[in-house]
C-alpha cells in the first residue's frame, strides 16, 4: 500500500511540481510577511501602552493640579514642572 502512495506522489509531483514549488514559495513569503507584521503590531503595542502611562500619569497631574487654590505654591509649580518633564 506504501508503494502505491510513493508512485501516485511521484506522478502527481512530475505532473505538478512547478505549481507546488511556485505555491511553497508564495506561501513562504506570505508567511513572512505575517512575520514582520507581527514584529511590528508588537512594537507599535508595546508604544500604545507607554503612551497609555503617560496619559495616564498627565491626568493625574492635572487633577492634582486642579484642586490646587494657589498655582504659585511649591506644590503647584512641582506639579507643573513633573507635567513638563513626561
Amino acid at each position: 500500500m506504501r508503494h502505491i502512495e510513493n508512485e501516485i506522489d511521484k506522478l502527481v509531483y512530475d505532473e505538478y511540481g512547478d505549481k507546488l514549488d511556485a505555491k511553497d514559495k508564495e506561501i513562504e513569503e506570505k508567511n513572512k510577511k505575517l512575520e514582520t507584521q507581527n514584529k511590528k503590531l508588537k512594537t507599535q503595542t508595546k508604544e500604545i501602552y507607554a503612551l497609555n502611562k503617560t496619559n495616564k500619569k498627565y491626568k493625574e497631574n492635572i487633577k492634582k493640579l486642579s484642586k490646587i487654590k494657589d498655582l504659585n505654591s511649591p506644590k503647584a509649580k512641582e506639579l507643573i514642572n513633573s507635567l513638563a518633564s513626561l
